[in-house]
């Protein structure tokens, strides 16, 4: 669980409910298994200022005992209704192929 004030990301703030709505979602799957992960939702202050930003960045931490980095996963973006959308090169390809 990430603690808010521990560390921060230029331009986002800490999300605890799309973390939350995150880690439902994906479950027990991590990037480095069998090593389990800590993961953190971070979502733009600024879009205005930051148009080309996206709007979500998805950190994670291995839950070892050596360290504290937290590593860039995933960016996203949030849909009219507030969920996540990642970023996927496969579709942006086919977009601009069409």
């Amino acid at each position: 669980m990430q603690v808010e004030d521990e560390w921060w990301v230029t331009g986002y703030t800490y999300d605890a409910n799309l973390t939350e709505t995150f880690v439902r979602s994906i479950g027990d799957w991590s990037p480095i298994d069998p090593i389990k992960v800590n993961w953190s939702v971070y979502k733009l202050i600024d879009k205005e200022h930051h148009p080309n930003a996206r709007m979500i960045k998805v950190f994670a931490q291995p839950k070892i005992k050596s360290t504290q980095q937290w590593v860039l996963n995933q960016e996203a973006d949030l849909d009219s209704e507030g969920n996540i959308q990642f970023y996927s090169f496969d579709v942006v390809l086919n977009e601009k192929l069409s």
